[in-house]
């Protein structure tokens, strides 16, 4: 979503599905029919709900599939067709997500979290987490997976002034956490199949495992082994 050029990406996965499908190689246009209508047995829009507020599919397919035969992608131009082809994708991965029915947490989680570790300076911990957008990144101590929220690093950021704002930021992870200047959330670990639904009723129980709310962390292996990482915003 961040690269005004990213709309290249959704095409090429419009086109394998396409040919997937029709089981030959084609171009988008002969895979319209196709795709809208495996979209519009499924997408809540296409049945005339909200289209006052969204685009139809079919509209959408349309736009980006002329946009593609432009050669002037530049500025404006190109933010458009980023934003209408990432509308499309929305639509097809609500699609393709009711067609196989998943309730697992398995499916919606992001993998390969990036990870934070205890050895280092809060200073490179908070770069990361500007750098991904993160609100919350997880790492593994004393047995037990946790999770730094952007407010406590917020806290050094702006809590402090001169050399000692320099020096907690220097500190390592280990270090602020055994001097209380963070105290870190302990987080709630699910297997992969684990149902979306009962992820959803406890994340919002004051009584699960760590402070009310997310994220929640993929795990196996007696929660030793952190497969992904699970926040409202995958499962919208």
């Amino acid at each position: 979503m961040k690269d005004a050029e990213g709309y290249q990406q959704i095409l090429f996965v419009l086109e394998r599905m396409g040919a997937y499908r029709k089981k030959r190689k084609g171009t988008l246009k002969a895979y319209k029919k196709d795709i809208c209508g495996l979209v519009k047995k499924s997408h809540p829009f296409e049945a005339g709900l909200l289209k006052d507020f969204h685009i139809s599919f079919d509209r959408l397919y349309e736009m980006v599939s002329e946009g593609r035969n432009d050669a002037l992608h530049q500025g404006a131009v190109a933010r458009i067709m980023t934003s209408h082809s990432v509308q499309l994708s929305m639509m097809l991965e609500d699609t393709l997500m009711a067609v196989t029915n998943s309730q697992r947490i398995g499916d919606y989680m992001v993998r390969n979290p990036v990870c934070a570790y205890e050895w280092q300076p809060i200073s490179l911990i908070r770069q990361i987490m500007l750098g991904h957008s993160f609100s919350h990144i997880p790492f593994f101590w004393q047995k037990k997976w946790h999770v730094v929220s952007d407010l406590d690093v917020a806290r050094i950021h702006q809590n402090h002034k001169g050399k000692d704002k320099e020096g907690k930021l220097a500190s390592t992870l280990e270090c602020c956490i055994k001097s209380k200047v963070i105290e870190p959330q302990e987080a709630r670990t699910i297997s992969p199949d684990e149902p979306v639904c009962e992820v959803l009723k406890c994340a919002g129980d004051q009584g699960c495992t760590g402070r009310k709310g997310w994220p929640v962390l993929v795990t196996r292996n007696d929660c030793k082994e952190l497969l992904g990482i699970v926040t409202p915003y995958d499962l919208m």
